[in-house]
């Protein structure tokens, strides 16, 4: 969503994670070429989509692959050589939701402790060659604790009897 940060309006909005990735102008001498994502397993993965930077789908040049949630865009050579990167820009965008069984109680640690994270890689040059990028985060919708009671599913209740007996209810939700 382009900020390092989003707070979430409803907990079924679908929202976007943005890795953009700079190559610079060493590409010439590269081995290898990747760019990682491994999504928190409370979310589900709708999409996955790569891009140059004039929008351009550019996931012709690799492999895109999901195992459980670690994405993989698994970028190829061309003309045995990753030089064709050179002071290009890709951005792999991730759309995501929160999934549908995930919990409450699930979330509540990451609403306490600011947000779900979620960090991208770079795999590039020789093996090992790796530069991690920032931690944005995204946290899910608040909800607050509420009670309310009631007599016999109203508010108010005149008793025909003064021994007549008669039940409250009192319902809690912790958020």
């Amino acid at each position: 969503e382009d900020k390092q940060h989003l707070d979430l309006a409803k907990r079924d909005q679908a929202f976007d994670w943005h890795v953009n990735t700079k190559f610079g102008n060493t590409t010439a001498s590269w081995t290898q070429a990747s760019i990682v994502d491994e999504i928190n397993p409370l979310l589900t993965i709708n999409s996955v989509k790569v891009v140059d930077e004039n929008g351009k789908d550019v996931t012709k040049n690799g492999v895109i692959t999901t195992d459980k949630n670690k994405i993989v865009f698994d970028i190829h050579k061309k003309d045995d050589s990753f030089t064709y990167l050179a002071g290009h820009t890709y951005t792999m965008t991730i759309n995501t939701v929160i999934g549908k069984d995930v919990t409450d109680e699930q979330l509540a640690p990451y609403i306490k402790d600011g947000g779900i994270p979620n960090q991208a890689d770079l795999n590039f040059g020789n093996g090992g060659d790796v530069i991690h990028s920032e931690v944005p985060t995204v946290i899910p919708p608040k909800e607050d604790p509420d009670i309310h009671k009631d007599v016999e599913d109203k508010q108010h209740l005149d008793l025909a009897k003064r021994d007549q007996a008669f039940d409250w209810h009192v319902k809690t939700a912790f958020g």
